[in-house]
Formats: structure tokens, sequence, C-alpha cells
């Protein structure tokens, strides 16, 4: 929206953008128009786990219930390796998960990480979903997690300089 030229006034902001949002009132828009209140299946998770924390979880939410009647939501979920390579730093992990009336709207899903004696860089794998199927689309349909090497690092450290008289240097 946006005005202009008050009258007896200063302007001040002069517009504002809004989103409205499917409430799912029925007879809202006219009669014809589809009426949209499918939820969206999304998944949530970190960004980066430590190599020693064994497990990171992830959250696939529904978000808003389903209507009675309408039929299960299912939705597929796989990993896939990014530089992390599954079975040496994390354990493939596939699967499906279903969403009932009435049920929760929230479900997870937890994936392996292989902790290792490997000094090696921060490695990444992605975790995605989809085939989502019955009254529901896709959101949010991927997580890229990055593995954190957690060996201890070595380093040295002495003088810069020395007289090359001085025999030993610790």
């Amino acid at each position: 929206m946006q005005i202009s030229a008050p009258s007896g006034a200063t302007l001040g902001t002069s517009s504002v953008t809004t989103t409205i949002h499917d409430d799912g009132t029925p007879g809202v828009p006219p009669p014809g128009t589809p009426d949209d209140d499918r939820p969206v299946v999304s998944i949530s998770g970190p960004l980066q786990v430590n190599e020693a924390d064994g497990t990171v979880t992830y959250t696939v939410t529904l978000s808003n219930a389903i209507k009675a009647g309408a039929g299960d939501v299912t939705v597929n979920y796989a990993t896939a390796n990014g530089s992390a390579q599954a079975g040496s730093d994390y354990t493939a992990t596939s699967g499906m998960l279903i969403f009932v009336a009435g049920g929760p709207l929230t479900q997870t899903i937890t994936v392996p990480i292989t902790s290792d004696t490997i000094s090696e860089p921060n490695e990444d794998y992605t975790i995605a979903l989809s085939g989502v199927t019955g009254p529901a689309s896709l959101g949010t349909s991927s997580v890229t997690t990055t593995i954190v090497d957690t060996l201890p690092q070595v380093s040295i450290s002495g003088p810069s300089d020395v007289n090359e008289g001085v025999g030993t240097v610790t």
C-alpha cells in the first residue's frame, strides 16, 4: 500500500508491504479459487558438528496439521557425500517419514558421525528431503553439515634466533 499528498499533515512513512498468509478460512478466497492450506514439510539441523559428538540429529517439521480425512504425508530422506565420505566420515542414512492426521508435527533423523584418529580438514555432507506425497508441499529441502575434525593439534615453538656456539636449544 502507498499513500501520498496528505491534507493538513506531513507525510511520514509512505508505503508498506504486507504478505497475506492463507489461514484456511472457508469461503475465502472467492468460490472457485483454491484455498491451499496444505502443510509444508521442511528440514532443519546443525550446520556444524564435532567429529567426536558421534551423531547429529535433524528435525523434519510439518508446518500445520493435516486435515482429517486428507490422507498421510510421506517424505523420503537421504544423505549425500560432499567432501565427507559415507563409510569413513559418517554413516549413509536414508528412509521415509510418515505424518498422519492428529499425529506429531515433528520427527527426527539421526546420522552417525565417525570419530577417527586421522587428522584431516573439515568435511561436509548433505541430508535432503524428496518425494513428498499426500496433502503437503516441500519447503526447506536440505541441510549441509560440516564435520569438524577434533584431533588435538601439534605445534612447535622456540627461539627464532640462536647463536651457533650455544650448543643445545630447548
